[in-house]
């Protein structure tokens, strides 16, 4: 009785986990999107001129030249690698809207959160019924 009332829990929070996990896999998903080309855009060099930094991670400020000569900046996604100013980066935009950019230098966020994602759900389960 007790191991039938014990598996249940489990699945139970098993179950609760489960959402959470889907939700960290999209959130690495749509990181891995913002370190593509778009389509239809142009790429170019830009430079890494501002970088905020926490106790893991860093949040860069791009610079870059668009076709038409006019100087654009655009916050990167935040990485695990910690770029320092003046890096040189590969940075995609469109020219209709040079706003929208992407630095496609870095993509290790959304491996990372992909992962996560994947593996905390399992490992709780690996954990609680071992």
């Amino acid at each position: 009785m007790f191991r039938r009332v014990y598996g249940i829990f489990l699945a139970t929070i098993l179950v609760a986990l489960l959402p959470f996990g889907l939700f960290i896999v999209v959130a690495g998903i749509h990181e891995h999107s913002l370190t593509q080309p778009i389509a239809g855009g142009i790429t170019t060099r830009g430079e890494v001129v501002a970088v905020s930094t926490n106790t893991k991670s860093a949040i860069p400020t791009v610079e870059f030249t668009t076709a038409n000569g006019t100087r654009e900046s655009f916050t990167a996604p935040e990485t695990l690698d910690r770029p320092k100013v003046g890096t040189q980066v590969t940075v995609s935009y469109l020219p209709s809207n040079p706003n929208d950019a992407h630095d496609l230098s870095d993509g290790s966020s959304w491996l990372v959160a992909i992962i996560l994602g994947l593996w905390a759900p399992t490992e709780y389960w690996a954990t609680c019924a071992g």
